[in-house]
């Protein structure tokens, strides 16, 4: 595995003590600085579903811009068309139909969105997802990709999620017993989820490699929401029966990784950490039931945590070991241990050469380091373990313990005992105990300081974490010191000075909105430069211990990087600031969408600068301007594809630099991406694009530019993009394309799709569009049709993640409110009366069957986010459109005989409508709805 072999060759080097010739021929040999032999091939497709991404992603946007100039009508046909378009184009180009079936799926989802947006008859946001999840469920067979099943799972479980009542009042009411079909069903519709993931590879509906993309994130959702459900159901509401299942499914998804080959680790981590979770939730429930002492209840929940948390690491570890140490001999058995081939052989390669002595494969075969995975889950234990830990110490002895002078006593203490423990090299439980008490003396530290979030506490703990780091001789340990030590320096500047707080409440739940400046942009510039030139020139270093040390540091600082910036990314969605308590904001904002177009300001050059530093290194370190020119006069296979990857690295580059005027850390992130390319370090690389992905997201909610003009950019630089690679694909080559698969440098011919599969894209377009219109059909007939009724109504402005902004309604349902409280099911029916003008009055609730008087008409209601409301609780405007609706008094609706409500309209006090308009600049704003 590459990054294991970055550590394997410090190893080497120290152990062997090779000078600085000897380990640079070391690193030739290991080919982690070359280009990949297959990277054109790799490029080519992930630029075309780049494309078909921005593409996709650009039609979102431009629904949810809610664009008035279009009559829906027009609007409707022109999303239809980009479904139909780009699924008839995955049947008639089956070498593009990843991406376009991307972009299909994409589209779907915007046609669904913008009839939840243009017809509102309330329809709760769960049917979106489960609509969207079933109508693409043909393409996702017909394509049989990994990629296109993580997406189609995300869906699904979204849906899910969102019918469970997960983010709204109707979660609670599941968990009270109120729902109980849902209750249980919620729980299975996981597991069925996450069987379906499981069985792609088995039903041959995922490629021919295991679906471990698709499979990790099913495996994360149902984890996610059992530990969430079981742990809420015990603690909450004491539902032993809700927990125990909930462990029972834990307990299956972790045998079922266990038993799958070849096994994931990443997936077993995941389960043995729910477990863990429930296991010490329900410990926890146990020792608070029966009561007792407070301090020997902690100390015991903190030993139980440690030692279940501690033996989980180190069975993950052995397992881990074992599979990478073995492999299957004839038998079909795991009989042989030996490295993995391709280390294997460069190894023998630098025996050969006299660069290693011959005992050296010996120590290749030693025990590998533990993957991220079992990292990031010993980490996380290691956190479970502090905080008992910490408050079996507060309740022992506040005044000794976590006061000063007592709190520096027992924080050098713990330091040194673990700093001790860690330097014999220990075997993965004791390194567990001891990372526990590191992190637990370093909380000690801030405690003893009085918890004072300032540049000289920040830049002490930095320091102390690098010294910590220096005194322990665990790699894996190592590089989650530099993870903090990175995090503390993120937070470090000028920016600090209005932070006024130095008590304990600047860590309460209003405090976090200090975290909205997190992570300081020029620090964020410094570590990645930083990380950078240690990163791209360790080959060129002898292999003393120390630089062992850097390199596990800078490991561990570079995903710090790379996780500060998702976070600065992603802040703006609506589920961090409600964990936050920050304003969601809205786009009737003072200034939201005032912004200038492409202002060129110092930050923007700098990131262009980074993204231009990083292609320019990238072009020297494999010599690529001199592989240009030989493939410009060459004809053989190599040279046209090298000649093919500096063409479409170019793309890249250019991309990239787009990117930095809507994005605030895009040069970060290509200076990331690009060193971990030219190094080898696939999982950094992996970890940079995602973030990148991380920061279209986080460009949806930003309020600085309308969300049309971000649809037209995204859109317009996935055309262009696409445009590119289709005019270059004579040049490219058809493998650097992604037209074909390589194998040896030798292009092999594309398989043929099976004639079912075409079969299933054409029912799934002709399903997807047709099905939409006849659902279009009957709301049109119902707004043509339905009766006038008026209801009055309050308003709110948030934004949807979907249909773009809206105004939440709530409407007087005052006189069946008693009844409806006591109603056991989410949808119900109301008798209105009409006055003179069409106003509404309710009057009761309905019973099943119950026969309306004459004057009455009526009305359905459904309970949304722990409250009833009549058909719909949104009205959709365009965005900045809605400084008119604050008139709005009721809403206008049209209702069929049958109880068919829409909601058509907002009208003032004298039942004139009040329409959407934009924000006249000269008008004050107004203050923000609550």
């Amino acid at each position: 595995m590459p990054t294991a072999t970055h550590a394997l060759i410090h190893q080497l080097a120290d152990r062997f003590r090779l000078n600085a010739a000897a380990t640079q021929r070391l690193w030739q040999l290991s080919g982690l600085h070359q280009m990949p032999p297959r990277l054109g091939p790799w490029l080519g497709r992930g630029l075309a579903v780049l494309a078909a991404l921005l593409l996709g992603a650009g039609l979102i946007f431009w629904v949810a811009a809610n664009w008035p100039h279009l009559g829906r009508g027009v609007k409707l046909h022109l999303l239809q068309a980009a479904v139909l378009a780009s699924a008839l184009g995955a049947l008639a180009w089956p070498r593009g139909r990843t991406a376009l079936l991307l972009l299909a799926t994409l589209a779907l989802g915007g046609l669904l969105a913008f009839v939840g947006q243009t017809y509102q008859t309330g329809a709760d946001p769960w049917q979106l997802f489960a609509a969207w999840a079933a109508l693409s469920l043909a393409w996702m067979l017909a394509a049989r990709h990994d990629g296109l099943w993580a997406l189609w799972v995300l869906v699904a479980g979204a849906g899910l999620a969102l019918w469970a009542g997960w983010g709204s009042g109707d979660w609670w009411r599941l968990l009270a017993g109120q729902r109980p079909a849902a209750l249980w069903l919620m729980p299975g519709g996981w597991a069925l989820l996450l069987a379906w993931a499981w069985l792609l590879p088995t039903l041959k509906l995922a490629g021919p490699e295991p679906a471990r993309l698709s499979q990790r994130v099913a495996a994360l959702l149902a984890l996610a929401a059992w530990c969430v459900m079981g742990l809420t159901a015990l603690l909450a509401h004491e539902r032993g029966d809700v927990f125990g299942l909930c462990a029972l499914l834990v307990a299956g998804t972790g045998a079922l990784a266990w038993r799958q080959r070849p096994r994931d680790v990443m997936a077993l981590a995941l389960a043995v950490l729910a477990a863990n979770a429930l296991l010490m939730g329900g410990l926890g429930h146990l020792l608070l039931r029966q009561g007792g002492d407070g301090v020997l209840s902690l100390l015991l929940l903190t030993v139980a945590t440690a030692v279940s948390l501690g033996l989980s690491g180190r069975w993950l570890y052995r397992l881990q070991r074992d599979d990478a140490t073995r492999r299957p001999g004839r038998s079909g058995q795991a009989d042989i241990a030996l490295p993995d081939a391709p280390r294997a052989h460069w190894l023998a390669a630098a025996q050969a050469e006299g660069v290693l002595p011959p005992q050296a494969l010996a120590v290749a075969a030693g025990p590998a380091a533990p993957s991220w995975a079992l990292v990031a889950l010993n980490f996380v234990g290691a956190q479970l373990v502090v905080l008992p830990f910490l408050g079996f110490l507060g309740l022992w002895d506040w005044a000794l313990f976590l006061q000063a002078p007592g709190a520096f006593a027992t924080s050098a203490a713990l330091a040194a005992g673990a700093l001790a423990l860690l330097r014999g090299q220990p075997g993965m439980f004791a390194a567990q105990l001891g990372l526990g008490a590191l992190l637990a003396a370093l909380v000690l530290l801030w405690v003893a300081l009085d918890l004072r979030l300032n540049n000289t506490a920040l830049l002490l703990t930095a320091v102390a974490l690098i010294a910590m780091a220096w005194g322990v001789r665990m790699p894996w340990v190592q590089a989650v010191l530099g993870f903090l030590a990175a995090l503390a320096w993120l937070l470090v500047g000028p920016e600090l000075l209005w932070w006024r707080r130095h008590d304990a409440q600047a860590f309460m739940p209003g405090g976090f909105t200090h975290f909205d400046v997190f992570p300081l942009p020029l620090n964020t510039v410094l570590l990645a430069l930083l990380w950078a030139a240690w990163t791209a020139g360790e080959a060129r270093r002898p292999g003393a211990r120390w630089r062992r040390v850097i390199h596990a540091l800078t490991s561990g600082a570079g995903v710090a990087m790379l996780l500060a910036v998702a976070w600065g990314s992603t802040k703006h969605f609506l589920l961090v600031h409600a964990l936050t308590g920050s304003a969601t904001g809205s786009a009737d904002a003072a200034g939201a969408g005032q912004a200038r177009l492409f202002s060129l300001d110092a930050w923007t050059l700098l990131h262009m600068a980074l993204v231009l530093a990083a292609a320019a290194w990238l072009a020297w370190h494999w010599r690529l301007h001199e592989k240009w020119q030989q493939g410009l006069h060459a004809h053989g296979p190599s040279q046209r594809q090298s000649a093919a990857v500096a063409g479409l690295l170019a793309l890249v580059a250019g991309v990239l630099l787009l990117a930095c005027l809507v994005l605030p850390d895009a040069g970060v992130m290509a200076l990331a991406g690009a060193v971990a390319l030219g190094t080898g370090r696939r999982a950094m690389l992996a970890l940079a694009l995602t973030v990148l992905l991380a920061g279209l997201a986080g460009f949806y909610y930003a309020l600085a530019w309308p969300l049309a003009h971000k649809a037209a950019l995204l859109a317009g630089t996935g055309a262009a993009l696409a445009l590119a690679l289709w005019a270059g694909r004579r040049f490219l080559g058809r493998d650097a394309a992604g037209d074909a698969r390589m194998h040896d440098g030798a292009p092999a011919p594309a398989a043929r799709p099976p004639v079912w599969a075409g079969a299933l894209l054409l029912v799934g377009a002709l399903l997807a569009t047709g099905l939409v219109q006849w659902d279009v059909r009957g709301k049109e007939r119902l707004i043509a049709h339905g009766e006038r009724v008026y209801l009055a109504l309050r308003p709110v402005d948030p934004r949807s993640l979907m249909q773009g902004d809206y105004m939440a309604l709530a409407f007087d349902l005052a006189a069946a409110s008693a009844a409806l409280q006591d109603a056991d099911t989410r949808t119900a029916h109301v008798a209105v009366t009409l006055d003179a003008r069409g106003v509404a009055t309710v009057r009761r609730v309905l019973r099943p069957g119950e026969a309306l008087a004459a004057d009455e008409r009526r009305l359905p209601v459904q309970r949304k986010a722990g409250r009833w409301v009549l058909a719909s609780d949104a009205f959709y405007f365009p965005e900045g459109w809605g400084a008119p609706l604050r008139q709005a008094r009721f809403g206008e609706f049209r209702v069929l005989p049958d109880g068919r409500a829409l909601l058509v309209g907002l009208a003032d006090d004298r039942l004139q409508p009040v329409r959407p308009a934009p924000l006249d600049p000269l008008e004050p704003p107004a203050p923000q709805s609550q």
